[in-house]
């Protein structure tokens, strides 16, 4: 059960659409990622890592947003975007992460299951201020934060959520964004 106060009721409202979370999300330890990079002009400090913050979008404020080596450098210089050569492409030591449980999303089934446990619920203030942009649906990423270490989305998992419903457009190629947790969960 998640440990995110407003998701219990949330949760338990659900149960008719799934029986259990561990029985339908995807999980891998930190050891079972593949290789990869943290791209930024600044070496990786775990100590400047922001927590983890909706942002009422498809990705959050926070975290640490990782990839396989050279792939944000290279997305970056392809959609000539965000000034890709003043960033270094540095391999990340996944030592950091091995205790770390993250939710996997390969499919657009695994982001549905997911949303099933984790869906952001607009508050009616914010629905009357957002208007037509309140029914996006997303992650909620705090509470996400609150029961797991981070996301893998594979390659495979990009394609399949990129121009779905719910969409995950914006992570643009296979990602890793890592909570910022200094103990892993496994």
């Amino acid at each position: 059960m998640p440990r995110h106060p407003r998701h219990l009721l949330h949760v338990l409202q659900r149960l008719h659409v799934t029986t259990n979370r561990e029985d339908t999300v995807k999980i891998v330890t930190g050891a079972d990622l593949p290789d990869l990079s943290f791209a930024h002009p600044e070496t990786f400090d775990l100590a400047k890592v922001e927590p983890i913050r909706n942002d009422l979008f498809v990705k959050p404020l926070g975290g640490v947003w990782l990839s396989p080596p050279g792939a944000w450098v290279q997305w970056c210089r392809g959609e000539d975007w965000d000034e890709p050569d003043a960033k270094v492409d540095q391999p990340f030591d996944r030592a950091l992460l091995a205790d770390h449980k993250f939710v996997v999303i390969d499919t657009l089934q695994d982001l549905k299951d997911l949303m099933v446990f984790y869906e952001y619920e607009w508050p009616t203030e914010r629905k009357a201020q957002f208007g037509l942009l309140s029914e996006m649906r997303f992650l909620d990423f705090e509470a996400l934060a609150c029961d797991f270490d981070g996301i893998y989305l594979t390659d495979a998992g990009q394609w399949a959520t990129r121009l779905s419903d719910p969409k995950l457009y914006g992570w643009d190629l296979e990602s890793v964004l890592w909570f910022g947790t200094s103990e892993g969960r496994f």
